[in-house]
């Protein structure tokens, strides 16, 4: 079987399956993860098109609207130039969170193939000498060695993600100040 960095087959004979089972990063799955950095991706670039036109009117509201009492408007859209750039932000850092997910799930089919690949010999051995007992442990250690390399994985996977949502950027309304300030309307 050939080791191939993500798309790696799962293995499918009696021993390789057993091995794998319950631990295989299945490839539906990580392709959905693709597609939503992919999406929190394309949200970034769009958000960020969206930051620059509002910095463009902001600096062009500056220009043409000059009043004591336009403060309170420059800032509100000071902030959601602002939050704006915090959404960037955020896309961007879970677009690489979820990535590196991705690449740890692909590492983990990888890890998984080589360990069936090393531990193979060993139970084909004790197969073909007619010694189910030596199998049957071969097949046990094999299987507990593969559920480690699967709960470093799910442990990083979990750490990274809290990481992920630990550094995003809280958006808030902005506000018009006090209601003294608020503009009269019509």
């Amino acid at each position: 079987m050939a080791l191939v960095q993500g798309g790696g087959n799962a293995p499918t004979d009696m021993f390789g399956a057993e091995v794998v089972r319950g631990l295989w990063p299945e490839d539906s799955s990580i392709a959905q993860l693709r597609q939503l950095a992919s999406k929190y991706q394309q949200e970034a670039y769009r958000r960020l098109e969206r930051a620059e036109d509002l910095e463009s009117a902001e600096r062009g509201v500056r220009n043409a609207v000059q009043s004591v009492h336009a403060d309170v408007m420059y800032e509100r859209m000071a902030k959601l130039v602002r939050d704006q750039k915090r959404v960037v932000d955020n896309a961007i850092e879970i677009t690489k969170g979820v990535s590196a997910m991705v690449t740890e799930c692909e590492s983990l089919q990888l890890s998984l193939v080589s360990l069936v690949e090393a531990e193979r010999p060993a139970w084909d051995a004790a197969i073909e000498a007619g010694e189910q007992q030596a199998a049957a442990v071969v097949l046990a250690n094999a299987k507990a060695k593969a559920a480690t390399k699967a709960q470093e994985t799910i442990t990083w996977i979990a750490e990274r993600g809290a990481k992920m949502a630990g550094s995003l950027g809280t958006v808030t309304p902005a506000s018009w100040g006090t209601s003294a300030e608020a503009p009269a309307t019509a």
